[in-house]
C-alpha cells in the first residue's frame, strides 16, 4: 500500500509512504492508514522522500493523541503555568526584562518540560490555544504588578507559525492589552524562525501591523 504526496510546479519531488501488505485478511482502509502514517515522516524532509511503515509509528501516533487529549483537559483546568526568566544587564546586574516560559503541572507526572508536549501541540495546531492562554496570563501578571506598585519590566512572549496562520495575532494581543489596561511597551513579541521560513509574507504583514499599532 502506498500513500503519495505530489510535488508542485517548482519541481519538488513527491513523498511516498509505503506499507508492506502482511496477509490477505487486512482491510484496505487499514493498509492505507499505515501508509499515511509513514508519509507523515516524509513531510519537511527534502532529502528523505520515501518512508516505510513500522509499528513504532502507530505507538507514537497513539502517544501523541493521548498527550493532545490530556493537554485539552489541562488547559481547561489551568494546569499550564508560566515562569518568568529574567533578562539582566551584565555590568549593572539590573533586571531589564523577562521571558515567559510555559510549564505543564501534570496532576500525576508533576512538572512536564515543554520539549515533551510543545512539538505535539504545534503539530496538531492546538498550540494556538495554549499561546493565547499564556499571553493572557502574562498580561494579567503585569496588571497585578502595576496594581501592587511594582514597576514592570518588558516580558517576551512567543508567536509561532501556527498562531500567525490560525488567528489575527495583532488583534488578539491588542485585545488583551486593552482588557488588562497595560502599556504595550511591557510586551515584547518574539516570532519563531520557522514562521519566517515557511510563511514569510504572513509574518511580514503581522510585523508591520504590530509596528503601526
Amino acid at each position: 500500500a502506498i500513500a503519495l504526496r505530489l510535488g508542485n510546479s517548482l519541481g519538488f519531488p513527491p513523498g511516498l509512504g509505503v506499507y508492506y501488505i502482511d496477509g490477505k485478511a487486512q482491510k484496505t482502509i487499514e493498509m492505507y492508514d499505515y501508509a499515511v502514517e509513514a508519509l507523515a515522516y516524509v513531510k519537511g524532509d527534502f532529502e528523505k522522500r520515501t518512508c516505510f511503515y513500522n509499528k513504532n509509528m502507530t505507538r507514537k501516533a497513539e502517544e501523541e493523541l493521548r498527550v493532545l487529549s490530556e493537554a485539552r483537559d489541562a488547559l481547561k483546568e489551568g494546569q499550564f503555568v508560566i515562569y518568568f526568566q529574567p533578562k539582566c544587564r551584565i555590568k549593572s546586574k539590573k533586571i531589564i526584562g523577562a521571558e515567559a516560559l510555559i510549564r505543564w503541572k501534570h496532576p500525576e507526572k508533576g512538572l512536564v518540560p515543554p520539549g515533551l508536549f510543545i512539538p505535539i501541540l504545534e503539530k496538531n495546531g492546538f498550540i494556538s490555544d495554549v499561546d493565547r492562554y499564556v499571553w493572557e496570563l502574562v498580561c494579567k501578571q503585569i496588571r497585578e504588578w502595576i496594581d501592587a506598585g511594582i514597576q514592570p519590566v518588558p516580558v517576551s512572549i512567543n508567536v509561532s507559525r501556527v498562531d500567525i496562520l490560525s488567528m489575527d495575532v495583532v488583534k488578539t494581543i491588542n485585545g488583551l492589552v486593552e482588557k488588562y489596561n497595560i502599556d504595550k511597551k511591557y510586551l515584547k513579541v518574539e516570532i519563531t524562525e520557522s514562521a519566517y521560513v515557511e510563511n514569510s509574507n504572513r509574518v511580514v504583514d503581522a510585523v508591520q501591523k504590530m509596528r503601526k499599532t
